[in-house]
């Protein structure tokens, strides 16, 4: 557990770069499985330990400064704080 939303761990992988666009890399792999809420079959990418570690490493370097998280998403955080 990193301690915040699936949301922001996503937007901080993206902002690490660490998504592979059609497959998979060192950080993990896109996975399609059922959708819990409907019948349809959604891709959705898996971390590995190493990207679980990176994205916790820097989440919780500077969790509590808030001009750090404004950085890595700009005008975005306000919209979403």
């Amino acid at each position: 557990m990193i301690g915040t939303t699936p949301n922001m761990i996503g937007r901080i992988a993206n902002k690490l770069k660490i998504k592979s666009k059609t497959s998979c890399n060192q950080y993990g792999r896109w996975v399609s499985s059922k959708s819990r809420y409907s019948s349809k079959e959604i891709t959705q990418w898996m971390y590995y330990q190493t990207a679980i570690d990176l994205i916790r490493n820097t989440f919780s370097k500077k969790n509590k400064n808030i001009s750090y998280q404004e950085s890595l998403f700009g005008e975005d955080y306000e919209k979403h704080n």
